[in-house]
């Protein structure tokens, strides 16, 4: 009976070690889940954190955007009424009013280009399944605006008269300061 006593408790040993062992196994893989999900749970607040973030920049990049669409409505309307204006009162516009600074996009999608007053991808043919212009429906980007062919203000014209003007004004300032006192120039003024 003592043998048989003492080959129970060591089987009983033995399946208590095996149960401590796999206690240990469980506990492991249970905390090796929950560093998971504890990881998994920081990244899922990150995302959301960057999301929020991301829509608060479309949101200001959005505000400045139409802020600068309304300047310039505000100005092409004023621009027009100032060439109405000077078509009935058959006089010039004030230069220093038509020559007004212009905010330029720094993206090179918002630039109009040959007389639109859209961007090129703004409206879409489903029939024909490509891009074009949505003031003119047109398709072809190397096009001209059929729409805006009476308008005679050009924002990029303006913009290049601007610039002329400037350089003419800066070259007769330079003149005028310039004194000369040759012979030949002393003779001309007697």
């Amino acid at each position: 009976i003592s043998i048989f006593i003492q080959v129970c408790n060591i089987k009983n040993l033995e399946r208590v070690w095996l149960a401590e062992e796999n206690e240990k196994k469980r506990k492991e893989e249970e905390e090796k889940y929950l560093k998971k999900r504890e990881e998994q749970y920081k990244l899922y607040e990150l995302k959301k954190q960057l999301r929020k973030n991301e829509e608060e920049n479309k949101n200001d990049v959005h505000n400045i955007l139409y802020d600068i669409n309304n300047e310039l409505k505000k100005e092409n309307s004023f621009k027009k009424k100032i060439l109405h204006n000077s078509i009935s009162n058959e006089t010039t516009p004030n230069e220093n009013i038509v020559n007004k600074i212009l905010i330029r996009s720094k993206y090179d999608e918002d630039i109009f280009l040959k007389n639109h007053r859209s961007i090129y991808g703004s409206y879409y043919d489903k029939e024909k399944n490509k891009w074009g212009f949505k003031c003119c429906t047109n398709i072809d980007k190397n096009s001209k605006c059929t729409n805006n062919t009476n308008c005679s203000y050009n924002l990029n014209n303006n913009l290049i008269k601007k610039d002329l003007t400037k350089s003419k004004n800066k070259k007769k300032k330079k003149k005028k300061l310039i004194v000369d006192n040759s012979i030949t120039a002393v003779l001309n003024k007697i």
